[in-house]
């Protein structure tokens, strides 16, 4: 017997908390970039501050970058991660997504400047 399903429009949706969303865009902010902490810098890095309204979603991240790696190209690589991750598993329109590069992590991962 064949099953009957129902057209999208007439299913429902589903909603994800802001929390999740939060944590989505917090992990991919540290997949892409170094983890940082100290008095140096006031706090831990990735730092983000994500603002959702109904299904569009502002991001702002404070992120450390590797030493001799363009900054643009830092940047860019977590916003494009944060954006591909909250579409893909959240399902909301990411509106804007601001990276700030905070601080530099040698290549070998000690320390930072």
């Amino acid at each position: 017997m064949a099953e009957i399903v129902a057209a999208a429009s007439d299913r429902g949706s589903t909603t994800v908390a802001d929390r999740v969303v939060e944590k989505i865009a917090e992990q991919a902010a540290r997949l892409t970039s170094p983890r940082v902490s100290g008095a140096l810098i006031g706090t831990k890095l990735p730092a983000l501050e994500v603002v959702t309204a109904g299904s569009s979603t502002r991001v702002r991240a404070r992120v450390a970058a590797r030493w001799a790696v363009p900054v643009a190209d830092s940047a860019s690589a977590v916003a494009d991660r944060i954006r591909a991750d909250l579409e893909r598993y959240a399902g909301v329109a990411v509106e804007l997504v601001e990276v700030d590069v905070a601080a530099f992590v040698q290549p070998d991962g000690q320390g930072e400047r």
